[in-house]
């Protein structure tokens, strides 16, 4: 039915546009009245204060772990994540900390630098909660081992306290394609994570080496941030992935279940009463379409694509040249 139908019809009282149904509604409530939000209105009918207890600030990351900053989603980079558990951390208005991680791991170097603001979130008095997702594996897991409290599902992929490192050898490729490459070094392991060339021995042996030091200080963390003996972390570890349920006796994690029962953690470490009500909020802030345009135009690799362009257009390519820039959401 259109509008003037249904009310021909008596299936509505009347037609009015949005203003006009808040003045009528004002006019019937009496003098004083306002308009609240619908959520504040069940919290008042349940008779529950209009301001929280405290405010804990919810940071969402998923996906690899990658150093420097990131311009898409879907990435958890090491600098935008560590920047917003500082600003968490100096925040005056933010009590705790719920960090949501949904991550298989990635870079050890930046697993390290947001694990270190977790530890300083931790050392500052503000409660940082672990609250794993689908996974919180490997470098996820360094990221989580100094927080206060670690919360995961029964099914989350957790643990892999591990490292590996490899590169591929392209150096036969190369040979068959009658590409040669020449290259500058100075210093003997410079080029050891070079594509062109296999590992010699004494590169393989320093990437072992590298690879046994980062291992022993991934378990280091664990003991100390889950207050576990050596012995104990060395058995959870060598790799293996647990189940948020197996890890928990494991000692990997202290609690399951997923955003509630995090919150409700904070509360408990905050020592606030039973009934005190903990509001989650999003951190930080949500960036405009025009800031995420501005970003983006900010990015590096948009001025490598002009000099691309303009190397093109001098080497006689076909006009007009079309690219596609990746997708802003």
């Amino acid at each position: 039915f259109e509008a003037e139908a249904a009310l021909d019809a008596g299936l509505i009282d009347g037609l009015a546009y949005r203003d006009e149904v808040i003045d009528a509604a004002l006019e019937a409530a009496g003098e004083d009245a306002e308009l609240v939000p619908l959520a504040t209105y069940a919290r008042r009918a349940d008779g529950e204060p209009d301001e929280p207890d405290a405010v804990a600030a919810l940071i969402v990351a998923q996906g690899p772990i990658q150093r420097g900053t990131a311009r898409f989603d879907r990435v958890i980079s090491a600098d935008d994540l560590a920047e917003s558990l500082a600003e968490a951390r100096e925040d005056e208005a933010i009590d705790a900390v719920v960090l949501r991680l949904d991550t298989g791991g990635g870079s050890a170097v930046a697993s390290e630098t947001v694990g270190r603001e977790v530890t300083l979130l931790r050392d500052s008095g503000k409660p940082i909660i672990v609250s794993m997702s689908n996974a919180a594996a490997s470098g996820g897991y360094w990221i989580a081992m100094g927080a206060s409290h670690i919360v995961a599902q029964p099914a989350t992929y957790t643990g892999s306290i591990g490292v590996i490192a490899g590169k591929p050898d392209l150096a036969g490729a190369w040979a068959q394609l009658g590409v040669n490459w020449a290259s500058i070094e100075r210093g003997r392991n410079a080029d050891l994570l070079s594509i062109n060339r296999p590992l010699d021995p004494a590169g393989r042996q320093r990437l072992e080496q590298s690879v046994e030091r980062l291992y022993e200080r991934f378990k280091a963390g664990v003991a100390a941030g889950r207050g576990l003996q050596p012995d104990a972390v060395e058995a959870a570890a060598q790799g293996r992935v647990w189940l948020g349920a197996q890890a928990l006796p494991l000692g990997l994690v202290d609690e399951l279940g997923g955003l509630p029962t995090a919150r409700a953690a904070a509360a408990r470490l905050l020592e606030l009463p039973e009934d005190a009500r903990v509001e989650l909020r999003h951190y930080p802030p949500g960036r405009s379409p025009f800031e995420r345009l501005r970003g983006l135009a900010d990015a590096p690799w948009l001025g490598a694509l002009a000099d691309a362009l303009t190397w093109l257009r001098i080497a006689g390519a076909p006009a007009p040249v079309e690219v596609q820039l990746p997708h802003i959401r």
